[in-house]
């Protein structure tokens, strides 16, 4: 967006009646803006969703305090925790949950708590619950129960299935609510979604094991949440390239509106729906041209969240 403005000088010295006005000179082209991409960001759009703005959080990630003052103009409304599989590896500790709602008041962030679902049983999930908003009285309102399910017998548990996830996670969830019921379940953040899976076998079955849940725990879970990692497409190959990244954006398109239909197939009606991770890969890389540290992933994230948030 280029905003042009015009100004004008005065004079207290009126000119004299009797003077003629000087003769204009010839007009003269006014200068061209320098070529570039012009953003206006106090443009408004319309609203959008206060929990946009999310990250994972967990014992595993030690946030420098130089970085502090970053983190707080970053205003972030949403932190999940613990983010990623250290969740089902590891129990919670109580100390753990008091200092992550400390952090998360002071950035002014809202919480939510993931339970450990493989190797957690319903009643220390129940207990979680219990500490964080009854003795604590902390008001936690978002939790999930587990982390990537249909990763469980690949990481293995030999056989676990979708049927033993939707008994264990419905068991979880009824526990849970026993002692709080106006907590809001987010689940099952599977591995990945697509939507068009383009007769790929493995992502069909991610959308297969949701569709699934759905239609098991449709009356229970409060928000559909999903991951997407594009990158690596299927073995472990490198970092994406810029073409790559250019190219994959326009899936997220169709990610959404993909969700939400699979959610009206299953449950008969709308459900608040999240990405609760995404990046452009799954795997580690950094140092390159457009690895997830690089200016050019920068954009394709900066690109993709618009998508999502339309």
């Amino acid at each position: 967006m280029l905003i042009l403005s015009g100004c004008g000088q005065t004079s207290n010295t009126s000119p004299s009646p009797l003077s003629s006005p000087s003769p204009a000179g010839p007009p003269t082209d006014a200068p061209s803006p320098a070529p570039g991409l012009f953003v206006d960001a106090g443009a408004s759009e319309g609203p959008i969703s206060p929990l946009v703005y999310g990250s994972n959080d967990g014992p595993w990630l030690v946030v420098n305090p130089i970085l502090n003052d970053q983190i707080a103009a970053a205003k972030l409304t949403m932190l999940s925790f613990p983010g990623g599989n250290w969740g089902d590896e590891n129990d919670l500790q109580q100390f753990q949950i008091d200092d992550f709602i400390a952090y998360c008041r002071q950035i002014g962030a809202e919480p939510r708590i993931v339970v450990r679902l493989k190797g957690g049983t319903p009643e220390k999930a129940a207990e979680l619950v219990k500490y964080a908003n009854v003795t604590k009285g902390y008001g936690v309102k978002y939790w999930g129960i587990g982390n990537e399910p249909d990763l469980y017998e690949a990481n293995g548990l030999t056989g676990y299935s979708v049927t033993q996830y939707d008994t264990e996670w419905r068991s979880f969830a009824l526990a849970m609510r026993a002692v709080d019921p106006t907590i809001k379940l987010i689940g099952p953040d599977i591995s990945q979604f697509v939507g068009d899976t383009n007769g790929s076998s493995y992502l069909q079955a991610r959308t297969d094991w949701l569709a699934t849940f759905l239609k098991a725990n449709g009356d229970l879970v409060d928000i559909v949440s999903i991951h997407r990692y594009a990158f690596p497409a299927s073995t472990p190959s490198g970092p994406p390239s810029i073409a790559d990244l250019r190219a994959n954006t326009q899936e997220w398109d169709s990610i959404i509106p993909a969700l939400k239909a699979v959610v009206r197939a299953q449950v008969g009606r709308d459900l608040p729906v999240a990405v609760t991770e995404l990046n452009s890969s799954w795997a580690d890389n950094q140092g390159g041209e457009a690895t997830m540290d690089s200016h050019y992933n920068a954009i394709w994230f900066g690109d993709v969240l618009g998508r999502l948030i339309r």
